[in-house]
């Protein structure tokens, strides 16, 4: 018998040196094979469903195939043309939430529609000091993204500027517009 042959059934402390022998058994390498098939199926199917859960990706993301530059142009020739005679002063929710999505979207090269469908949200209330109404931007995961009030003027205000970079209200949209 070969040095080999003789270390490999050689006993250390009541067992074998060499695990070989327990793959020898079919019920072993059954079950084996048993767990890589259904994990070669499995794995794909996971990751099939995962990315097909967003069957409207072209609408949710605006990076998606050049989606943020349609939404630049359409942004910039549309919003234009549809101001309208709103009056300012009494806007419902829905108004004031389409104009604050509008205004953000327009700074940042997209359209209102995009953040609303990637979850953002805007909170509005009228403030009791100084009788202004308040909007509040929040994005998908609730975090607070700016403050937009609308001033006696009637025209939009954000806290800081859609850039953030001041310390005061500034004027982000002087009339009534939507994408």
């Amino acid at each position: 018998m070969s040095e080999f042959r003789r270390r490999k059934t050689e006993r250390t402390k009541a067992r074998k040196v060499s695990s070989f022998n327990k793959l020898k058994d079919p019920k072993v390498i059954r079950w084996v094979i048993g767990v890589v098939a259904v994990l070669a199926v499995v794995i794909p199917v996971v990751t099939l469903m995962w990315y097909s859960n967003n069957q409207k990706e072209s609408e949710t993301n605006p990076w998606k195939n050049g989606q943020l530059a349609k939404s630049k142009e359409q942004a910039a020739s549309s919003s234009d043309n549809q101001s309208s005679q709103v009056d300012t002063s009494s806007l419902s929710d829905k108004q004031l939430e389409d104009w604050v999505f509008s205004t953000y979207a327009k700074e940042q090269g997209s359209t209102g529609e995009n953040y609303k469908n990637l979850g953002w949200n805007v909170y509005s209330w009228t403030d009791d000091g100084d009788n202004l109404v308040y909007a509040q931007l929040y994005d998908t995961y609730g975090n607070e993204v700016l403050l937009f009030r609308v001033d006696k003027k009637g025209q939009l205000e954000a806290y800081g500027g859609i850039d953030g970079s001041s310390d005061s209200w500034d004027v982000v949209s002087k009339t009534y517009t939507t994408d």
